[in-house]
């Protein structure tokens, strides 16, 4: 097997955040990819990711570092989703840097491991739709079934208070794996 430094792990090692020293903010280009343009560019407005990333509107984080952010979606498909975002704001979950994709993958991974310990379903989910938000993200749910993966279940009306209370529950399952990285 080939060596990969952001994967250098055993399989019995706890997930680690990757090595990537700086942020990833200033992309500027990337290669082309199908039909758009190789460029990269910043939106005219900021996502409503990027307003709850920069402080400028609330949002429920259970992890931050350089690369991304966690957070408890405010339209649950089932108790304890949590999106995983890019800070950089790029639109298309292809057109992310690998190393950007990557290491997202490998927090999804904490994060499912922290949700498997607070909820215990049988699975958690991962999925990338994309039509949401145009701000590449990944949902990482807990399922009993594949209807926990139905858009068309989420939960529009949503309990501040539970979602709160699904934060707390996975902050303390993230800390208690070693991982106490949320703001």
């Amino acid at each position: 097997m080939a060596s990969c430094p952001l994967l250098d792990v055993s399989p019995n090692d706890p997930p680690a955040a990757p090595p990537i020293a700086s942020s990833l903010r200033s992309l500027a280009t990337l290669a082309p990819f199908g039909n758009r343009s190789n460029e990269i560019r910043e939106a005219d407005l900021p996502s409503i990711f990027t307003r709850i990333i920069d402080g400028e509107l609330p949002g429920r984080i259970i992890w931050r570092d350089d690369i991304c952010v966690a957070m408890v979606d405010i339209r649950p498909l089932n108790r304890g989703h949590v999106l995983v975002i890019p800070i950089t704001e790029i639109d298309h979950w292809t057109d992310l840097p690998v190393e950007v994709a990557t290491h997202c993958s490998i927090v999804a991974q904490t994060v499912g491991r922290a949700q498997m310990a607070a909820f215990s379903p049988a699975r958690i989910g991962l999925m990338v739709a994309g039509f949401e938000v145009p701000h590449a993200h990944l949902h990482v749910v807990p399922i009993d079934h594949m209807g926990h993966l139905d858009f068309a279940h989420a939960d529009t009306s949503s309990d501040p208070a539970d979602l709160d209370d699904v934060a707390s529950e996975l902050k303390n399952a993230l800390d208690e794996m070693g991982h106490g990285v949320a703001s």
